[in-house]
């Protein structure tokens, strides 16, 4: 088999979901785990300056030239 360069590990989930893989909001285990992935992608978004713009655009926060969206926009 060849060498593939998609990631080949699996995240782990929180074994506490019910039969339709929801995951149970109420249990602590779904609560550690967001808490570490929010963290990881928040390190990840601000690492420098250009991947935070570029985070924020991709999120539809900013325009392409560095501006707020409509919906962000100041008000007035």
């Amino acid at each position: 088999m060849a060498n593939s360069s998609k990631l080949t590990t699996k995240r782990e989930w929180p074994k506490h979901s019910d039969l339709s893989g929801r995951l149970d909001v109420s249990s602590s285990a779904t609560a550690i785990a967001f808490r570490a992935a929010a963290k990881a992608y928040t390190k990840r978004a601000t690492k420098t300056k250009k991947s935070a713009v570029e985070t924020l655009q991709r999120e539809r926060i900013l325009t392409k030239d560095g501006g707020f969206t409509k919906a962000y926009a100041v008000k007035g």
